[in-house]
């Protein structure tokens, strides 16, 4: 979480690789993006949000290259379809700019403001015709703004009038602002990235899919990883796709799996994550201790609501899930304990 000249870190960022950097380089950048300005109230809270996922990610793409910048950006625009899907294509809360009258923030807060706002100034980006034009752009906002807070029409206002005053109004005379900031549901805009650090994730993952356990040995071994130019994000890339798929895994290749790999044992708490929910969706048992360790010594509510949901709902494992919660509650924070006995049933 940030804080004006202070900002507070999980220990669950700490990978051993520095492959989590990119949520210390958020928190960082929110001292320009969300506290020298700030948002008027929380309908426009994707100014702080969005703003702040999109100079992450440019930033990363300078430090590594482009090609990761389009990647991280394909991990957000699978989230945001994830996120819509869920909450409903109709849903006022899909808009980027929700109507807030009689709703706590706090109980809606979501992935929309992060990912559709990011994807919002990707698609401004491409409008003016490249990156560095927008950042031109980005760094008077913040300078014109600082020490102020403001909402989405002071944005538009000052983007209009920005390539107005460069000759270059008529780039950006077509967009259509009420649908991108007002309509629900996913935006008017398909981003095209660059998946070439994608498609070695997907291609190892179609050999995992293809392998029949039952008519041969695993064909698989630690080398498969070295197709990985960014081992730790690749990988994340990897087992979540599985995550995805329609069809089942199956515990044979589970199994074979994490003994190639050695995925139970990483120290990249996002990995672990989604390495846990896919465990769970396929009802391996072997994952249940890892499970049960990962959200009693963490209370990061991203993780631990999300795995407390999925063994819930395994009936196998429900009382063990129980149990856990209640030992683990007086140690956790008021909100997510709060949240997490909802979703166990225990409050109403």
């Amino acid at each position: 979480m940030e804080n004006p000249c202070l900002t507070f870190v999980t220990p669950t960022l700490i990978a051993g690789d520095k492959s989590l950097a990119n949520v210390l380089v958020h928190e960082v950048a929110h001292s320009w993006t969300g506290n020298l300005v700030t948002n008027k109230n929380f309908e426009h809270f994707w100014l702080n949000e969005g703003i702040t996922v999109y100079v992450e990610r440019l930033t990363l793409g300078i430090l590594y290259g482009e090609p990761f910048r389009q990647f991280v950006a394909i991990g957000g625009w699978k989230e945001l379809k994830a996120t819509i899907r869920s909450l409903g294509e109709e849903n006022p809360l899909t808009a980027l700019v929700p109507k807030l009258t009689g709703v706590d923030p706090g109980n809606v807060l979501n992935l929309v403001p992060y990912e559709k706002g990011f994807l919002f100034l990707y698609f401004l980006e491409q409008k003016v015709g490249s990156r560095d034009v927008f950042v031109v752009f980005l760094k008077h906002y913040i300078w014109e703004n600082a020490y102020k807070s403001i909402d989405t029409e002071k944005f538009r206002e000052m983007f209009i009038k920005h390539f107005n005053s460069i000759g270059q109004g008529k780039l950006v005379e077509d967009i259509d602002w009420d649908v991108w900031l007002y309509a629900p549901g996913l935006p008017p805009f398909e981003p095209l990235y660059d998946n070439l650090l994608t498609s070695v994730c997907t291609q190892l993952k179609n050999r995992w899919l293809k392998w029949d356990p039952s008519n041969e040995p695993c064909p698989f071994s630690l080398s498969d990883l070295d197709e990985f130019s960014i081992r730790s994000n690749q990988l994340l890339e990897f087992v979540t796709q599985f995550g995805e798929e329609r069809n089942h895994l199956g515990i044979a290749k589970i199994v074979a799996m994490d003994t190639t790999y050695g995925l139970s044992g990483v120290q990249n708490s996002e990995i672990k994550f989604q390495w846990i929910q896919l465990c769970i969706r396929e009802k391996s048992i072997h994952i249940l201790p890892l499970a049960l360790q990962f959200i009693s010594e963490q209370g990061r509510i991203k993780f631990t609501r999300a795995i407390y949901k999925t063994l819930f709902a395994w009936n196998e494992v429900k009382e063990a899930t129980v149990d856990n919660f209640k030992r683990n509650r007086p140690n956790m924070m008021l909100n997510t304990a709060n949240i997490i006995a909802k979703d166990l049933g225990l409050e109403k």
